[in-house]
């Protein structure tokens, strides 16, 4: 499943949610909530006119998206966002607690540590 124009929409990512061959509890629980928004991908600076491209086959890049089309905007921006640095143009956490407080951008690639609003390693 490929970006058009840098925009994934929220019913294809559920779509792929659901069409995972291994799900994990937290895209089970994020398919709860209903779809807020699509997803719009940062530009990719080693691609003139291209955008950052998604691993569709990482369960945690799963979760990443399901949480960028479900979850909130935090009042202001992690500091990985406000850099610019993530996959996603906005800055999105989650409705529950998948990614310990890190937002989609962050959780995505399993790098929620990296993020200013992870809460820490949970059990």
């Amino acid at each position: 499943m490929e970006s058009i124009g840098g925009i994934i929409s929220g019913p294809d990512v559920v779509d792929a949610a659901r069409e995972l061959p291994k799900s994990t509890k937290h895209i089970q629980n994020l398919l709860r909530f209903s779809i807020e928004r699509d997803v719009v991908l940062q530009p990719n600076p080693k691609k003139k006119g291209g955008y950052r491209s998604i691993n569709w086959k990482r369960p945690t890049n799963i979760e990443a998206l399901l949480m960028h089309v479900t979850g909130v905007e935090p009042e202001v921006e992690c500091n990985y966002c406000n850099k610019n640095q993530g996959p996603f143009m906005n800055c999105i956490v989650s409705r529950d607690n998948t990614g310990n407080g890190a937002c989609a951008a962050c959780h995505y690639n399993s790098g929620s540590n990296r993020c200013s609003f992870f809460l820490g390693e949970q059990s």
